[in-house]
């Protein structure tokens, strides 16, 4: 998915914000600094039912109360980024990008959120519009239902906004990888000055660039591309014949299995891995090159415990393994020896 921060070409803001973004951060404000005199405001019935909750919790009524203010004076410490899930608001590029001088950055939303880079990431609430001012009661206290009631919700006057928010347990500035910013949009005011500085910034980067325009016939705001910009990358994997099965992520790492239709020495397929990498990955990754694409395969992929005999199957698919923490070494037949051994024993 792809989500949207839009900004004003203010010259207050313009040159701290080029410097953030090339700098591949963004920050996260106090909920004091958002616009919205209503933020984080609800109606709560936890306090008056301490007494009644008392010997539910096994706790005083006193400490009930005190934890649950604990919680509520969190709010004041959070960092709140904002982003929009449309880059077609007239409103919003009248309202936060100068009255369509300013512009727009694009990311894509699984990398902003990745928590390799930003540990003290709470929650990623997309924010419900309604005029009726939530309560929390002692049934939101499990999952994310307090979250969505204190940080989530406003009124029904901001709804074009469209907004997702990243909601961090401090204000600061916060990371992400470079390969989280895949677009920039100008607005259709936007001077040649403000496209050429973004340009000269992100040259060395794999983004591309829109100018908006109102379309008259449609009556609706649209976009043309106007240029893209490539990384400059040490290896090309478009030299090797493979295909990608399948990849699987989890917090901390990339799993990517990958089927090799010709055959490569060892030193060709580290530089195969080394250019999937570069080219694709954005935090650690481990690679699994296999020799067969069948169905079963796939199947064996996902499979755990595997039987001995589907062991033996998967040690003989497995051609080499390139592990993330192993110092870019590559390690042909990894599993057979380790497979046999089992089998032996």
């Amino acid at each position: 998915m792809k989500v949207y921060k839009y900004r004003s070409n203010d010259e207050k803001f313009l040159k701290r914000d080029i410097s953030t973004f090339s700098q591949n951060k963004f920050h996260a404000s106090t909920f004091e600094d958002l616009n919205d005199p209503f933020e984080a405001n609800f109606n709560e019935s936890i306090t008056e039912s301490a007494n009644l909750l008392e010997t539910l919790l096994n706790t005083s009524a006193e400490d009930i109360r005190k934890n649950f203010n604990k919680i509520l004076h969190y709010k004041d410490k959070l960092g709140i980024f904002s982003l929009s899930k449309s880059v077609l608001s007239e409103q919003m590029w009248a309202h936060y990008s100068n009255s369509n001088y300013g512009y727009c950055i694009e990311y894509n939303f699984d990398k902003i959120i990745e928590r390799n880079q930003n540990y003290d990431l709470a929650f990623d609430l997309d924010i419900n519009y309604k005029d009726i001012l939530p309560v929390i009661t002692i049934e939101d206290i499990r999952g994310n239902k307090m979250a969505t009631k204190m940080f989530g919700t406003k009124k029904e006057f901001w709804s074009y906004e469209k907004e997702i928010r990243l909601v961090f347990d401090s204000s600061s500035l916060k990371s992400h990888h470079e390969s989280a910013i895949t677009g920039i949009y100008f607005g259709y005011k936007a001077d040649q000055i403000l496209i050429e500085t973004f340009k000269d910034k992100f040259k060395n980067r794999d983004i591309t660039f829109y100018q908006m325009k109102p379309n008259r016939k449609s009556n609706f705001l649209e976009y043309e591309e106007l240029f893209k910009s490539s990384r400059k990358l040490k290896f090309s994997v478009e030299k090797f014949n493979f295909e990608l099965l399948k990849s699987k992520n989890n917090s901390a790492v990339n799993n990517y299995y990958i089927y090799l239709k010709d055959n490569y020495t060892k030193i060709e397929m580290k530089e195969l891995c080394m250019a999937f990498i570069e080219k694709y990955s954005y935090k650690p990754s481990n690679l699994y090159l296999l020799n067969s694409k069948s169905n079963q395969t796939i199947e064996l992929i996902d499979k755990y415990p595997k039987s001995d005999e589907e062991d033996v199957i998967w040690a003989e698919t497995v051609i080499a393994e390139f592990p993330y923490d192993c110092d870019q070494e590559i390690f042909l037949d990894p599993y057979k020896d380790w497979y046999y051994k089992k089998l032996k024993s």
